[in-house]
């Protein structure tokens, strides 16, 4: 969701229309040549992640309802359920170390864009008329594109522009599991690994994931101006033929300043969401004094981590924690001639026909489980066995303590089996279910015997006595299985 402290639109669902064609008859009858257009194929990025089903945003809560005809679903092999969703944009994020290559009428790979390589395609580009959205830019035409005459351009319209502005922020807020979901949020198959933890780890598989129940990222920028180019007539650019469907170009830069905030927290996605709403709103628009007791006390519960590209280009990843750090790293400037903002954003068309060159997103979300340990506190006699069962829960496999949903429904089957007793004493099996209403990391269940013996105490003679056995209870317990949870381990613990 993009926020200017009111809703917008900033990610889109793909659908798939069908379209219809001209029959040869129409054809012939309108007198009419068919023309073979190129149509490339937008670039996708695939991303695999999971999401507790009890831990979503609002506007996400209907994603596990399989019965919503608006997603892709199918069953895995351990189980659980993965829905498929698909975003695009045609915006990317530019990393200051790429800059060379960012420049009205660049032709480059598609592929290369995707994965911020940048890489160009030689060939002989049209004239462009550029022009710049603030107060006071003159438009130009640049009879021969690169980087030398557009930076020129640039800084020959800087002294004339007028930086009044509303200083606005901008910024959508997201959940994530999976560092690597921060790609979308970049426009990009940036290395996430490497600019968040400084390891290249993904390139080898290995991904960075929240270690507390719920992520979320703020992505915030505050723009300056747009430099923009007219559109050319087809093709822009002499390309190689069979390069047509890889040749994009660089239509628009946004320039201003960019930051992407992670964190992460025990507290419900939901409420988190609104708190770090409410928190960064109140920050910009009155200050740090201003915010309640109940937003400093969830921030620093929060850890975070914050990319930024900062008016003077600058760029560092730094991570933080609690309120103090948040204030000290949210901070609003004004944009003027001496600091009119470095390039954030990049979007681009297809060289074959001018149309919106895309990067498209296709999220594998598998549904995770809550992981639970139960607790056996136990005592053990000749004719008693009893236990007394609690649960802790998680939210990985790593153990990290959270919160079980009330929701969450624990499913506890009982054998129980007698031997040699009365007629009114009959084996059987029911369910008892269960749930965290005190919304704790851990549930205390119930207490039970899985032996117990009734017994008959006489007389032995010299004093001594003897206990017989006269009938006996066995008790199973088994917790069910269910795709809302997964049990790792009963702990035993004398008690």
């Amino acid at each position: 969701m993009i926020m200017s402290f009111s809703k917008y639109l900033f990610f889109s669902f793909l659908f798939i229309f069908p379209f219809t064609s001209c029959t040869d008859e129409t054809e012939n009858y309108l007198g009419l040549v068919p023309i073979k257009y190129h149509h490339p194929d937008d670039y996708v990025v695939s991303i695999s992640t999971s999401r507790n089903p009890f831990n979503l945003l609002d506007e996400d809560s209907t994603l596990f309802n399989y019965s919503n005809g608006l997603k892709s679903v199918t069953r895995s092999v351990d189980d659980y359920f993965t829905v498929e969703k698909d975003v695009s944009t045609n915006e990317t994020v530019v990393l200051p170390e790429y800059n060379p290559h960012v420049w009205l009428g660049n032709v480059l790979y598609r592929s290369s864009v995707a994965d911020c390589t940048y890489r160009p395609i030689s060939g002989v580009k049209k004239p462009v008329t550029v022009s710049l959205t603030l107060m006071g830019a003159e438009s130009s035409m640049i009879g021969n594109p690169s980087y030398s005459a557009y930076t020129s351009y640039i800084k020959q319209q800087i002294p004339k522009l007028s930086f009044k502005q509303n200083d606005e922020f901008l910024f959508s807020i997201e959940q994530f599991t999976s560092y690597n979901e921060l790609k979308s949020a970049f426009g990009s198959n940036v290395n996430t690994s490497f600019l968040f933890w400084g390891s290249s780890s993904s390139s080898s598989g290995i991904e960075h994931h929240i270690n507390k129940a719920t992520g979320i990222y703020l992505k915030f920028w505050q723009s300056s101006f747009t430099a923009v180019m007219d559109t050319p007539s087809i093709p822009y650019a002499n390309v190689p033929a069979q390069l047509m469907d890889s040749a994009v170009y660089i239509n628009s830069i946004t320039y201003g300043r960019f930051g992407l905030l992670t964190l992460e927290t025990n507290e419900e996605a939901s409420y988190a969401k609104r708190m770090i709403q409410n928190s960064f709103h109140t920050l910009l628009t009155k200050g740090s004094s201003y915010m309640t007791q109940e937003e400093q006390n969830f921030l620093n519960g929060c850890d975070f981590k914050v990319y930024l590209i900062g008016g003077n280009g600058t760029t560092a990843v730094q991570s933080f924690n609690g309120f103090t750090g948040f204030v000290d790293h949210i901070t609003k400037g004004q944009f003027s001639k001496e600091q009119p903002g470095v390039p954030i954003f990049c979007s681009f068309a297809n060289v074959a026909d001018n149309s919106l060159a895309k990067i498209k997103f296709k999220y594998n979300i598998r549904r995770e489980p809550l992981y639970v340990d139960i607790i056996d506190k136990y005592t053990k006699s000749a004719y008693r066995h009893g236990h007394e069962y609690s649960m802790k829960f998680y939210a990985n496999q790593a153990k990290v303590p959270t919160i079980a949903h009330p929701k969450v429904k624990f499913k506890f089957k009982f054998d129980v089996k007698y031997d040699n007793a009365p007629k009114n004493f009959r084996d059987t099996t029911y369910v008892l279910e269960y749930s965290n209403a005190g919304y704790e990391t851990f549930m205390p269940l119930f207490s039970y015997n899985s032996y117990q013996a009734a017994t008959h105490t006489h007389p032995a003679g010299r004093g001594e006595s003897e206990t017989d056995v006269i009938w006996e209870k066995y008790t199973d317990v088994k917790l069910l299985d269910s795709p809302d949870y997964k049990l790792l381990n009963i702990i035993s613990i004398p008690k």
